[in-house]
Formats: C-alpha cells, structure tokens, sequence
C-alpha cells in the first residue's frame, strides 16, 4: 500500500515542480519584457520631449514606493533620534542658507540646502509611519485632538491633489505639489509629534533664536556694502539664478532693500514680522537680565531690518504681532494671578497703547508711511487694484481652481518688467485652490488662533504659555497674506501649526490623566 502511494506520488511531484518552474519562467520573462519597453520608453522621452515633462517620470516611481511602504512587514519602533536631527537642521537651513543657491551636478536637479534636509526626513518619516501601529495610532490620536484643524488640513491637502489636473502646466504643477507636501504636510505632521517632547521644544527655540541674530548680522552686513555678501564668492559647484543676486532697489526712491537669505524683500519682512513674538516671548520668559538684554537688542534688530526692507507690510506686521502677544500675555497674567496690579495695569496699558499706536499711524507722517506708504508705493497698490478686478471674473469661470503655482498664468496680469505677478496671497488661494481650498487654508489658521489663544489664557503651565507667540505669529501672517503672494515662509509657518497640534495634545492629554479633586 505505502509502495503504491509512493509511486503514485512521484510522477505528481515531478509534474508540479515542471509547473511551478514554468511559471516562475514566465513571471520572469514578463517581467524583463516589462522593464524592455519601460526602459524604451523613457528613453523615448528623454530624447524627443523637453525637460518640462521630466516630472511625470517620477509618478510612477512614487506610486511604486508607496506599494512598497505598504507590503513591509509592521514592527513597534518610534521615529529614530535622526528626524530630530534633520528637522532641526532643516529649521536652520530655512533661515540660514539662501533658498535659490543649490549644489549643481550635471544630468541630476539642482539641490538645495533645504532639500538635502528635507528629503531624507521625508522617506524616513513615512516609513517608520508605514511600518509603526503604535506611531499611527499615536499620530492619529494627536491630529483628531484638534479636530477642526485637522479636518480642514485634509479638505487642502485633497484640493491640492484634486485640483492638478486642471493645470495649463502640468509638469510644473505636479513637481510644485510634490514639494508642497514635503515642506507643508511632511514638516506639520512630524511636528505634531516631536514637538510633545518639550528638551525638543527647547531646542528648536534656542536654535530659532540664535537663527534670527545671524539673519540680523548678515543684514548689517549686507546693508553696509549695499549687496549681498556673498555675491561673487560662490563656489563653482554652487549655482544660482542671476536674477535673485541683483541689488533690489526701490523704482521710485532708489533705496537699495535687504533682502538676506530670501529671494525677496517681502520676504524678509515676513520672516521678521512672523517671527517677532517668540522674540517678544524670550523676553518675558528667560531668567537671566543678560538673556533679556540681549533678546531686547535682537527685536530691535529685527524692526530695523524690517525698515531696510522698505516694506509696510512688515511694519505692519510686525506692530501686529507683538500687538497681540501683548494682549494674550497681559489677559494671561491676570487671570493666573489675580492679586497682581502688573495684569490690570498692563491690560488697561495695552488699550490705551493700542489707541495710541493707530492715533500717531494716522497723525505721523513718518510712521503713516511706514504702514500705510505714500508716492513710492502708489504703483504697487494700483497695480493690487487691477489684479482684484481681473480676479472675480476668473474665479466665477471656474471656482473650483488650477492647481499649485498656477494663480500667475490664470490671472495674466503682467507688470512693467513684462512678468507674470500676483500681488496677493488671497488671489493666489482663490485662483489655485478654489472657493473651497480658500476656506480650508484661511479656516485652519484663524481656529488655531482662536484656540490657542484661549487655551493659552486658561492654563497656566509653561508648554501652555508657547501657544501665545504661535496665535500672534497666525494672526501676523493672515494680514501679510492679504497682500505678499511668496510661499518661502510657508514651511516654517506649517511647522509651528503642527507645534500648535502638538501642544494643544499635550495640554489635554495632562489634563485629562490628573485625578479629579
């Protein structure tokens, strides 16, 4: 009988190992057949096709390492030490090293200082969350802390996506969302978890601090020989658009304008102004007179670099921002201590501060045109004039929005120079994003000062008192925004709305654990 069996099996074992060898035969001819016409057809493109198309190479790449982020095996690591490391040295690179001077190596794309950061903490954050249950749940946990906020990153995160398809340059557009969502999405939702750590916290404010005096020297510096230090000492293996190494000088005065690491004055402006409040809170929170001292001269610092400018904007801005961490610090104070005069007095100071403020803007002729402007700036607010009335007409032809980075060619308006220009932040939403990404951009950001602000005025701890500087920062940017279309802020601005998420979890997760009384 066992005889039988085996000689029964035998010819069945051979035959399913020829089956199973054949197939494996063609599985792999298949796919060398695959790779063939694969390899025939980028070659196809590269030789016949101009660069502008190159990006769509990329698509199917990207939609591979997804696949394979979702076929690796789970294991219960964190995020390694190393995305600490990289995220503070992409803090650093944001403000230190000038955004159009990359490494230029012949056949691959410019790199930047920037990408040379972020990418690397881009793939190593998505695999440790593809391949992390315990960093998923966790994550998750922290964004549906702030509900609203998250909702309606996600309403934009699926028009920025939603709306590529319906782009006069494709190409452009989607490497535009790609890098929107490195520098935006990827930063805010590593954020959202590193930032719980508060010797992290720390550090980033430290280094943030130390950041802005250099930007300040190297303005100095730059305001004393009128250009930028660095022009004609690049390296060979550094390359950079001609265009942003020109003196920027105001057309109708001649001013020569700081500009820094930006590629624009405005730009530096905003940085200035947005980052004014953290300054403000170094200065009422640091325990050595010295510190104090020393964080007074750098506000003062950057107010003056805000004048070589020459931007209203960022006078504007930054009067805002220390406007309103002033009223969060002095309701704050009061409330936590109660028997204290310094919060009363502080609070009815501000009032009075505040008319003051607006009364002498109105009355000074030096201080209105510093906020307000005069003759010099009567060609940039015709020119804003102009671009709101060729806005509605576009946007009621299709609400629903062009894609990143395609506000410019939609509208048409052309300057003087003969360049496409938007002179608006809300234009560039309405035009890219659409009637709905418009709300989801704007809502986030005013739920986040409206929390932050009060949860900042009800508690009392420290990780608490942060919330005061980021709701002023949101609350500066939004008025910028009104009016400076650049986007090389926006990381930095995504990252402290992650900040935000982070300690907006924090504090409740605290509350939440202490045993009712």
């Amino acid at each position: 009988m066992n005889a039988w069996r085996i000689a029964s099996e035998k010819p069945l074992g051979v035959y399913l190992q020829n089956r199973h060898r054949r197939l494996w035969r063609l599985k792999r001819a298949a796919a060398w057949v695959a790779l063939t016409v694969t390899a025939f057809f980028y070659g196809l493109i590269f030789a016949f096709f101009p660069p502008q198309i190159y990006t769509l190479l990329a698509v199917p790449l990207v939609v591979g390492y997804c696949f394979v982020l979702w076929a690796l095996p789970d294991s219960q690591q964190s995020l390694p030490p190393v995305v600490r490391k990289l995220f503070v040295g992409y803090l650093i690179s944001l403000f230190l090293w000038p955004s159009y001077l990359a490494i230029a190596i012949p056949v691959i794309p410019w790199i930047t200082s920037q990408r040379l950061f972020l990418i690397p903490l881009g793939l190593i954050f998505l695999y440790n969350l593809a391949t992390s249950p315990a960093l998923r749940s966790h994550l998750n946990t922290t964004l549906w802390t702030s509900k609203t906020v998250w909702v309606l990153m996600i309403a934009f995160i699926a028009v920025q996506i939603l709306t590529t398809p319906f782009s006069t340059d494709l190409s452009a557009t989607i490497n535009r969302m790609i890098i929107d969502q490195l520098a935006w999405t990827v930063v805010f939702c590593v954020s959202c978890i590193i930032f719980q750590d508060k010797r992290v916290l720390n550090t980033w404010f430290t280094v943030l601090m130390i950041s802005l005096a250099v930007v300040v020297l190297e303005a100095a510096l730059e305001f004393r020989l009128q250009r930028l230090p660095w022009q004609g000492h690049i390296p060979g293996f550094l390359k950079a658009d001609p265009g942003y190494l020109e003196a920027d000088l105001r057309t109708a005065t001649g001013w020569y304008r700081l500009k820094g690491m930006t590629v624009h004055p405005l730009v530096l402006a905003e940085l200035m102004a947005t980052s004014a409040p953290f300054v403000a809170h170094a200065i009422v929170t640091v325990k050595h007179f010295s510190m104090k001292i020393a964080a007074c001269v750098l506000l003062l610092g950057m107010f003056l670099v805000i004048i070589g400018t020459d931007s209203r904007l960022g006078v504007l801005g930054f009067f805002v921002s220390l406007l309103i961490y002033g009223g969060l610090w002095s309701v704050r104070r009061w409330r936590h201590r109660s028997r204290d005069i310094l919060g009363p007095a502080l609070i009815a100071g501000y009032v009075l501060g505040a008319f003051a403020f607006f009364a002498l803007a109105l009355t000074w002729n030096r201080l209105h045109k510093m906020i307000f402007g005069g003759g010099a700036q009567q060609a940039s607010d015709a020119a804003r004039h102009a671009q709101w009335q060729a806005l509605w007409p576009k946007l009621a032809q299709w609400p629903l929005g062009h894609g990143p980075g395609n506000s410019g060619s939609v509208l048409g308006y052309v300057n003087s120079g003969g360049v496409a220009t938007v002179d608006s932040y809300v234009i560039s939403v309405l035009l890219d994003y659409g009637v709905i990404g418009f709300v989801a951009f704007y809502g986030m950001f005013i739920v986040a000062v409206v929390q932050s602000g009060k949860l900042a005025i009800e508690n009392p701890d420290d990780r608490a008192s942060m919330l005061m500087p980021i709701a002023a920062t949101f609350f500066s940017f939004m008025v910028i925004k009104t009016v400076l279309s650049q986007e090389q802020n926006h990381s930095f601005i995504f990252m402290l709305l992650g900040m935000f998420v982070a300690l907006r979890y924090s504090i409740v997760h605290d509350a939440a654990a202490k045993p009712l009384r």
